[in-house]
């Protein structure tokens, strides 16, 4: 997740054995992200599905998917997961903390983009989508709150992130509720 979403500051204090948790950057219907460390001090994401929703077996089921979708992608414009942690009713995701903002913020800050940023974005942001499809992975959620702008390099490179919603081709769970973002729905879904 990114850095520059400060929510709440919070005590650190520690999930698992190996990792201390020190601030809420993000908020979602499903959990929080937070800000924190791992042994070697090195700044870590960790996205918290909420408590009371580790008993919903199909929410967990969709977690661990997530997880598992995300780190069998090795592409510079997606998010690195790098752990799994569960204990007790406290289930995380570990991955890399990107310094910058989400790409609606970027917008929000920049107005109209130049036709060629809006052409490197893109290419970079297909490029990702395609490196998930090669592993039978596809997002269902891709928004501008899922992209992740890396400032730590000039110019700042779009990072994909929050694959929650993805499916797995091949998968033979059958879902019936439709998932995703309305607004950032393929046509024929919503339909």
């Amino acid at each position: 997740c990114c850095l520059e979403e400060s929510h709440v500051n919070e005590q650190p204090h520690q999930l698992g054995s190996s990792y201390t948790l020190h601030r809420v950057i993000g908020k979602g219907a499903y959990g929080q992200v937070w800000s924190g460390t791992d042994r070697a001090q090195r700044a870590l994401a960790f996205k918290l599905l909420h408590p009371h929703l580790a008993a919903d077996v199909d929410i967990v089921h969709r977690f661990l998917k997530e997880r598992g979708a995300i780190s069998s992608i090795d592409h510079p414009n997606v998010v690195k997961v790098s752990d799994l942690v569960a204990e007790g009713d406290t289930l995380a995701i570990v991955m890399e903390l990107i310094d910058g903002t989400d790409l609606r913020t970027y917008l929000r800050e920049q107005g109209t983009l130049s036709p060629a940023e809006v052409a490197s974005l893109g290419a970079a942001i297909a490029s990702a989508l395609s490196a998930a499809h090669a592993k039978g992975i596809v997002h269902r959620d891709v928004k501008p709150e899922n992209v992740l702008l890396d400032r730590s390099v000039t110019p700042a490179i779009p990072r994909l992130t929050d694959f929650g919603v993805a499916k797995i081709i091949g998968d033979s769970s059958h879902q019936t509720m439709l998932l995703g973002t309305p607004n950032y729905m393929a046509p024929e879904l919503v339909e």
